[in-house]
């Protein structure tokens, strides 16, 4: 019994040591790509969200944290910031072009709204599938995981255009 609470003790460690590093990193690279700091630092609060409230649904439930579980948190990351990527982009061009936040939330939604649902549907149907398995640590993995995307993309289309309006305003253009 040492041993096997010894070894999740050590899985856990690590899992949150090699979540935070790739918490930091992909924070960068999004810093990066999008070549803003501050649309880095919005980009992360939709992804970390849905990770935060599949852990509450975990602890509420009871659900214990077994080798499938642990992962959750870090595919949950990689599948969120790849919506998120695409919506800031289209944000940040129109913005850049434009500065108008309201026309480019309505752009950024009409080019990549409907792709971030079709896909954010499929990616959960897929982990829904474990649904049918007969063991039951690959049951509650693919539930999670799928309950998990739907959160993401829910919060990309809603928070995420949100937290876009509080933290950008409109610049007027000036007057000749």
């Amino acid at each position: 019994a040492y041993n096997f609470l010894s070894t999740v003790g050590q899985l856990i460690s690590d899992l949150i040591r090699s979540f935070t590093i790739a918490f930091v990193v992909i924070t960068l690279i999004m810093m990066l790509l999008l070549r803003s700091v501050k649309l880095g630092i919005i980009a992360m609060v939709p992804n970390l969200l849905p990770i935060a409230y599949i852990m509450g649904i975990m602890g509420y439930a009871n659900i214990p944290i077994d080798m499938a579980n642990l992962m959750i948190a870090s595919i949950a990351l990689g599948i969120a910031v790849d919506d998120t990527i695409h919506f800031l982009h289209h944000f940040k061009v129109h913005f850049d072009q434009h500065t108008d936040v309201e026309a480019a939330i309505s752009h950024s939604l009409a080019h990549t709204g409907r792709a971030l649902v079709v896909t954010s549907i499929i990616l959960s149907l897929g982990f829904f599938v474990y649904l049918t398995s007969s063991m039951v640590s690959l049951q509650r993995f693919g539930s999670l995981i799928g309950l998990t995307v739907i959160i993401a993309v829910v919060l990309d289309l809603i928070l995420t255009p949100a937290l876009l309006r509080m933290v950008y305003s409109s610049k007027k253009p000036a007057q000749a």
